[in-house]
């Protein structure tokens, strides 16, 4: 066998280091299935009703868990705020909306973190046209799983999605914009927002 000699094994080091980033870059590119922990380290609602706020967090996770640009997070966090008020807790709702803003950052490397569904980090990084449509039959697929759930269990929840199409008397979910608020109906899910 021939020496190595000093050029040759930093360009060795070098090739190995760049294999190894265009392989995790390939994995930051899958969209993991949704998830939702509901509101996160905040109660899911009051004492009394236990989950009277809870899908308006589930309909943040998804906007959350998709991720976008800075925009689609504000807004998203603006249509979080605008759902606990509607349920009657304008307090709660200011609480969650300075919690939100500062924990979920892209740039936290938490579970919760804006952009959640891919592998940490993404960034502000928007959605490709064909991510968006796997995020809408991912999404699709999850609601409907929920529904299942609880049409097998014999029960329903009140201010819980059900279909994908109710949540706190308005809220939409699946192909609408991401975290926005129009004519009064809370919309998030999986397309881009209008800027």
């Amino acid at each position: 066998m021939g020496k190595v000699n000093c050029f040759s094994m930093p360009v060795l080091l070098f090739s190995m280091l760049l294999m190894l980033s265009a392989c995790s870059s390939v994995a930051k590119d899958r969209l993991k299935p949704f998830t939702s922990d509901g509101c996160s380290s905040f109660p899911d609602g009051t004492f009394r009703q236990n989950e009277l706020w809870l899908s308006c967090c589930v309909e943040h996770d998804k906007a959350y868990w998709l991720g976008g640009n800075y925009q689609q997070r504000k807004e998203a966090d603006i249509a979080l705020k605008v759902c606990v008020e509607r349920v009657g807790e304008k307090a709660i709702a200011k609480l969650m909306m300075a919690g939100v803003r500062v924990g979920g950052s892209p740039y936290w490397p938490t579970s919760y973190r804006w952009g959640y569904g891919w592998d940490y980090f993404r960034g502000y990084d928007e959605p490709t046209e064909k991510e968006l449509k796997l995020a809408q039959k991912m999404l699709l697929a999850y609601d409907k799983n929920k529904l299942n759930a609880r049409t097998q269990s014999g029960t329903t929840q009140s201010g819980t999605t059900q279909s994908g199409t109710t949540q706190s008397g308005t809220t939409q979910s699946g192909t609408t914009q991401s975290g926005t608020t129009q004519s009064g109906t809370t919309q998030s899910g999986t397309s881009k927002v209008a800027q």
